[in-house]
């Protein structure tokens, strides 16, 4: 009979010289630069604004321990150590983020070893990383260098964590690094709270049952896992959760002007559609914008929901298959689901695709890619050939994908182009034009905005502000009552808003609202 592969390493596999390492590093680095080179070239984009160059923590030491926009505390650290040594100037900032992703290629070129999937493998593995087109937003956007950050200490608490159990005395240490990494992941971004449970399926997948720590006492795990679910529902049930999933998802499908009170029941045909539309992305990874805005499904049978339920049932299909024949798979396809579930918007976040969703994700499924190759018949010189099939046109895209991210104008007409209905997207081209003094374009792209989305509440403030600063009040006045009607029953940031802008109208013009 056929013994099922494992990922436990044989001390052969596992090994892994200094000086091979110190050479992969240098590969890696130099490809991530050549690359990502045209970055240092780029100025300020997208999210960089609010989190980078306006947030007050990222400026001094005062400022990160006031922590005005909470949330990401290890990403703000990193952006403060290039604050302090070069100033507001992006380049650098920029070498820090390649460096960042390369660290990440080299960590998951070491685990693919460590899971004793060989060479071959670990080099498809990290490369297929290294360049794919999805990752240019979190490599390029100085603001997501947190989804990097928050793999990088990911994966070293996978390598602290598996050698534990290579190593006679000093597990223990092991063991509380691997902790420790965790915890200061967390730091950059909470998605990686499941980790633990993709170590746990290592377990499974590598180990006999009286050597696993994690699941020593399954009946805890069980009790624990039965607790937590029971906790929620109640919590959904009775302890206000239901009220705040329906505001959250009100407010989010808002922003694809399709809200209605029954759009609450479409939410779940919205998340299958937008898995299968990130999963297509994947697999053919042209046109990547940062803003994908398509209609919302209203029944199972659009094409897209259908495609997405297909996905999922084939997947599930997949992990049973994979499960018997071989665990190394079902170990690439677990951590792509369990990293993936945070991002999922099985709870609403802030959009429903985005190409930074599948950066720590999608690393198991290049693994479970590189497999594939690897398991061609013929020579190891055919597979390399493969592979290269592979990257090549990777490159490519990711290369012109770059370009997109030189500046504002060129990053928001490209996501025009690809989004033609956003209306976040015109918001941030009349704010661009309208920040150069060109007041007809500006107009042009907030009204577009406009008739995308008539119920997006910060294009009349923004039109407001356009009229006001050039003395036309009666426009101004118009726009903002339009805005105070759309944020009448909003909180956070909107109410903030209303109410500043309240407060200024009654000193300055005498006008109530």
């Amino acid at each position: 009979m056929k013994e099922t592969p494992t990922l436990l390493p044989t001390p052969c596999e596992a090994r892994v010289g200094l000086g091979e390492l110190a050479r992969v590093a240098a590969v890696m680095v130099l490809l991530a630069l050549a690359l990502y080179l045209r970055t240092f070239g780029a100025d300020w984009t997208y999210d960089d604004w609010e989190f980078i160059v306006n947030n007050p923590d990222t400026q001094s030491l005062a400022g990160f321990f006031a922590d005005r926009i909470p949330g990401r505390p290890l990403r703000d650290l990193s952006v403060l150590l290039d604050h302090t040594l070069f100033g507001l100037k992006p380049a650098a900032w920029h070498g820090q983020n390649i460096l960042w992703h390369a660290f990440c290629v080299v960590l998951s070129w070491l685990l693919v070893i460590r899971l004793g999937a060989g060479r071959l493998v670990a080099w498809g593995t990290a490369l297929l990383f290294l360049v794919h087109p999805l990752n240019v937003e979190v490599v390029a956007s100085i603001a997501h260098r947190k989804d990097s950050l928050a793999l990088a200490f990911s994966l070293l608490a996978l390598l602290s964590w598996l050698h534990s159990y290579t190593v006679g005395k000093g597990q223990w240490s092991w063991r509380l690094g691997a902790l420790l990494f965790w915890l200061v992941a967390l730091q950059a971004k909470q998605h990686v709270v499941v980790l633990p449970l993709l170590a746990a399926v290592w377990e499974i997948c590598a180990l006999p049952a009286e050597k696993r720590w994690l699941l020593r006492w399954p009946r805890v795990c069980g009790f624990a896992i039965v607790t937590s679910i029971a906790g929620f529902l109640g919590w959904f049930s009775f302890g206000g959760g239901h009220i705040r999933y329906a505001e959250t998802t009100r407010l989010f499908l808002t922003r694809w002007h399709e809200y209605s009170p029954d759009s609450a029941g479409y939410y779940p045909w919205m998340v299958l559609k937008s898995t299968a539309f990130m999963v297509s992305r994947l697999v053919w990874p042209t046109p990547l914008a940062v803003e994908y805005n398509y209609p919302v499904p209203h029944s199972f049978f659009d094409p897209w929901v259908m495609a997405g339920a297909a996905l999922f049932s084939t997947f599930c299909g997949l992990l049973v298959i994979v499960w018997r024949q071989d665990r190394r798979y079902f170990f690439g396809l677990a951590w792509f689901a369990i990293l993936w579930l945070p991002t999922s918007n099985l709870w609403p976040l802030a959009y429903f695709a985005a190409d930074r969703y599948f950066y720590t994700p999608a690393l198991g499924l290049f693994f479970c890619a590189a497999l594939l190759v690897a398991s061609i018949p013929g020579t190891a010189g055919r597979r390399r050939g493969v592979l290269a099939l592979l990257i090549v046109p990777l490159v490519l895209l990711s290369w012109q994908q770059v370009r997109i991210w030189d500046n504002d104008e060129t990053l928001y007409l490209h996501a025009l182009e690809v989004s033609p209905k956003s209306a976040y997207v015109c918001n941030e081209l009349g704010k661009l034009y309208d920040k150069r003094g060109e007041f007809q374009r500006a107009f042009d792209y907030y009204s577009r905005g406009q008739q995308n989305n008539p119920r997006e509440a910060s294009i009349p403030y923004n039109l407001g502000m356009l009229f006001e600063r050039r003395g036309m009040y009666d426009k101004a006045l118009g726009y903002y009552r339009l805005f105070f009607f759309l944020t009448v029953d909003h909180t956070g940031a909107y109410a903030e808003a209303a109410r500043d802008l309240r407060q200024r109208l009654q000193k300055t013009y005498g006008v109530s609202y």
